[in-house]
């Protein structure tokens, strides 16, 4: 399946707590994980356990930001969320 989740509205409205959840240190509390967490822990569970039935699995992802037209790519290692693309027309 291809997934995308997307957050969109007015700055300071939640959206990252939403997505992300409590970002605070040291918080374990897994009430208050986002929707990415708790996806990503979902379909690693079930990848797991149909694994042990001999299914295999092919997974990628990508986390992206948009914002003034800027695209950002979230999951770069050593980007420092700097690095931008531009959205062509």
């Amino acid at each position: 399946y291809k997934v995308c989740l997307f957050s969109y509205g007015q700055t300071g409205s939640g959206k990252t707590h939403t997505m992300l959840g409590d970002q605070s240190q040291g918080s374990s509390d897994q009430s208050q994980r986002g929707i990415i967490p708790r996806a990503i822990a979902k379909v690693v569970e079930a990848s797991k356990a149909n694994a042990k039935k001999g299914w295999t699995y092919d997974m990628s992802a990508s986390y992206v930001e948009i914002y003034n037209e800027q695209v950002r790519d979230l999951l770069r290692a050593g980007s420092g969320h700097s690095d931008k693309h531009s959205i062509v027309h």
